[in-house]
């Protein structure tokens, strides 16, 4: 048998608009970093620095990030975490 303990209330899912993004996308050092800032990696991910300007996707450009309560896709890892097994 298996139980989740308490994932729902902790776990949290980052969009860009209305498309899920991957938890390794916007993950650094074990931290999600649902934002847009210019030093998160979501920035990274949708836009090039150069030399004298910065050209981001447009989608990235036109939509907030956000996250949500959810529980991550098992290729995460979180779900295997935070389940175990009783006897």
């Amino acid at each position: 048998m298996y139980v989740m303990r308490d994932c729902c209330a902790c776990s949290r899912i980052c969009y860009l608009g209305d498309r899920l993004l991957t938890s390794a996308s916007v993950t650094v050092d074990g931290v999600m970093m649902c934002t847009k800032n210019e030093t998160g990696p979501m920035f990274h991910k949708f836009c090039t620095v150069g030399i004298n300007e910065t050209t981001c996707d447009p989608y990235f450009e036109k939509h907030e990030a956000h996250t949500k309560p959810g529980i991550p896709g098992l290729s995460s890892g979180v779900f295997y975490r935070m389940s175990y097994t009783l006897k």
